[in-house]
């Protein structure tokens, strides 16, 4: 149990460090050549993230939990080397689905992976100080990813979105890492 919780924890904090996040607008506009084009790549994201929603909630409960971070974290991965790659608008487009993807693949299936992990354990009672703990991972890593990126983007923006892709393949590892929680039948 503590295993899964400390992976989840460390899951959140590279999920959520992305040395790229003060400066991704400037980084696209400068692609794309317009602020509406960058704008719209967000907005994008966000919507595939919702299309996807349903059916990958769906996925999750059918294939468990470790395989759907498991393919979140591909994902994310795929989002930041299409962001990284970035030669026109179209590539970036990519970038911004597999993001939408991923965002779906992770919403409530991580929460749902912490609940599963202390109701095996019986401790389900303390769900709440674990999701707070654990989720306090993504403010700390957003916070320290964007002062180093600050740095970085002083020399390139390109190189902080490469980088950017270590996090991910990281968060790939510690979803392998995770240990597929005992499901509970009531009866």
């Amino acid at each position: 149990m503590r295993r899964n919780i400390r992976l989840l924890a460390l899951f959140n904090f590279f999920t959520d460090f992305n040395l790229y996040g003060a400066i991704l607008v400037l980084y696209f506009a400068k692609v794309t050549g317009s602020y509406v084009l960058a704008m719209s790549l967000f907005s994008i994201a966000m919507i595939f993230s919702a299309i996807f929603e349903l059916p990958t909630g769906i996925f999750s409960d059918l294939i468990g939990r470790k395989k759907t971070m498991i393919l979140g974290a591909i994902c994310s991965i795929l989002s930041v080397i299409f962001y990284a790659i970035g030669s026109n608008y179209f590539i970036l487009v990519i970038g911004a689905l597999f993001e939408g993807l991923q965002r779906a693949w992770y919403s409530g299936n991580n929460d749902a992976l912490l609940y599963e992990v202390l109701s095996s354990a019986d401790k389900k009672h303390e769900y709440d100080h674990y999701l707070g703990r654990t989720s306090s991972m993504f403010q700390i890593a957003a916070a320290v990813g964007i002062i180093m990126g600050g740095f970085i983007a002083t020399q390139s923006f390109h190189l902080i979105i490469w980088i950017s892709v270590i996090p991910q393949f990281i968060c790939l590892i510690f979803s392998f890492l995770i240990v597929e929680p005992i499901k509970i039948k009531k009866e």
